[in-house]
């Protein structure tokens, strides 16, 4: 029996660039989450007075990225527990 660990030319796959690109989606997706909320709180003052918004209507505004984070966790962990890590 022969239990080599090295794998023939047939099993092995070829590495794709495909993970360059997803990491590539990530990393522009973050970039823009980051900046809309940091822009957001920056302007929050002109918005206001340009709107004529009241402070509570500011709190619902700069709290739905939050909302957003909380209700993509149930659809996220699903789909983790459905197609796994990998």
């Amino acid at each position: 029996m022969d239990m080599s660990r090295t794998a023939s030319s047939a099993n092995v796959a070829q590495r794709t660039k495909v993970r360059y690109a997803i990491l590539l989606l990530i990393f522009v997706i973050t970039t823009f989450n980051y900046a809309d909320r940091a822009t957001l709180s920056v302007t929050g003052s002109a918005m206001r007075a340009e709107f004529g918004f009241d402070a509570i209507r500011m709190g619902y505004i700069f709290s739905a990225f939050s909302w957003a984070y909380v209700l993509s966790q149930l659809p996220a962990g699903w789909l983790l527990d459905r197609f796994g890590a990998r």
